[in-house]
């Protein structure tokens, strides 16, 4: 990394291979030793070098998982006009596991909790939802242990909640089941409430819902039924539609892009990829090399393809 900062200009192929070339836990160690080698900040340093998107992209790899959602939990609450999307995004679609983990991550790095500043900068059904699912109290009950009497049940809660209704909607019974209960039990109420209604839960969903309530009862919904495709759909829009809107001073594409690739770069990054290719009827990787460009298009290709020369 020091020789790639060192002579005229900067040697971003090696700054491409060594981020590449390392996981996460390595590159922390590559940051510590660098910064003990040298008496500098590495990231610092990679700043300095470097700049726009491949900045930010490279910036992102040297961040502990844990610690790199928080930190785009609070750009998101922090940043002028709270984005409802990404704490939709980020929160909605996580584990008990990694909720707890962001959540310390997030009082260590701010020196208060996630929730205070979920109820500063959201109201209503949302700020609910977001409440719900960040205390990380969701059921880890795995397939095999659902009970199916209790999803039943739940499917019968949710449609006299909503379609069942006759006016309005009861939005705490939809809250309490999405935000407790197991991706498995889950998966098996919307089985139960499509018979039970002749609906598929989303577009009860839509009917019953509206703006950023629907988007986030919607993110549940898809990823409980279908984990990959959810976000293998997230991006599809980062590429494509975000990227589009030419005239969006405030769209988000290229963070939210970045956000997808580092965040699922160690876990399942290959079965999304698979299924944007069978949604899509293209490769993630031609969708980047048409949407994107420079040393920034080069890094994105090399997360999505390590073995590629």
């Amino acid at each position: 990394m020091k020789k790639a900062f060192k002579g005229l200009g900067t040697d971003e192929y090696r700054i491409i291979k060594l981020l590449t070339t390392h996981d996460n836990a390595q590159r922390q160690d590559i940051k510590l030793y660098y910064n003990t080698a040298f008496g500098a900040d590495l990231v610092n340093d990679l700043k300095s070098e470097i700049a726009g998107n491949f900045e930010d992209l490279a910036v992102a790899l040297l961040v502990p998982a844990d610690e790199y959602d928080a930190r785009c939990l609070h750009s998101a609450v922090a940043t002028m006009g709270t984005n409802e999307d990404w704490l939709i995004e980020i929160l909605c679609a996580r584990t008990k596991d990694e909720i707890e983990k962001i959540n310390a991550a997030y009082k260590q790095l701010y020196s208060h909790d996630l929730s205070e500043d979920i109820e500063k900068e959201t109201s209503g059904i949302l700020q609910r939802v977001l409440l719900s699912v960040s205390t990380g109290a969701r059921d880890q009950t795995k397939g095999d242990d659902v009970d199916d009497e209790l999803a039943q049940m739940d499917a019968r809660e949710l449609y006299d909640a909503g379609e069942g209704k006759n006016a309005g909607t009861d939005d705490e019974m939809f809250n309490l089941i999405f935000a407790l209960r197991s991706w498995a039990h889950l998966r098996a109420v919307f089985e139960h409430y499509k018979k039970l209604s002749d609906k598929d839960i989303e577009e009860s969903i839509m009917n019953e819902f509206s703006l950023n309530a629907k988007k986030a009862f919607l993110a549940i919904a898809k990823y409980a039924k279908d984990p990959t495709r959810y976000f293998a759909e997230r991006l599809r829009k980062a590429l494509k539609e975000d990227m589009l809107d030419l005239f969006d001073l405030n769209s988000d594409a290229d963070d939210s892009l970045i956000r997808l690739v580092v965040s699922h770069s160690e876990t399942d990054l290959l079965t999304v990829k698979g299924r944007y290719r069978e949604l899509y009827g293209e490769r993630l990787e031609d969708t980047v090399t048409e949407e994107c460009s420079g040393d920034y298009r080069k890094l994105l290709l090399k997360i999505l393809s390590p073995d590629t020369a």
